[in-house]
């Protein structure tokens, strides 16, 4: 059992550690990704590379990118 901080999105509960993928809207690019820290407002999830982070809104469902290789600029 996990007592640590959760997080809904899309009717699933997330903890630190869960899995989740993101996918791009503008690209086809998904990541698969896993919960690192979660807030009152956010969810964080990163690539186990550590190159990716993904920044979820908790009251709108949706995932963005704040951490990706300056490669990902030129490929997209």
């Amino acid at each position: 059992m996990n007592n640590g901080p959760t997080a809904e999105i899309g009717g699933n509960t997330y903890h630190i550690g869960d899995y989740i993928s993101f996918e791009a809207y503008n690209s086809n690019l998904t990541l698969d990704t896993y919960v690192t820290q979660i807030d009152e407002k956010a969810m964080y999830s990163e690539t186990k590379d550590g190159k990716y982070m993904v920044q979820w809104d908790l009251e709108k469902g949706n995932g963005i990118l704040v951490k990706y290789p300056d490669s990902y600029l030129y490929n997209y």
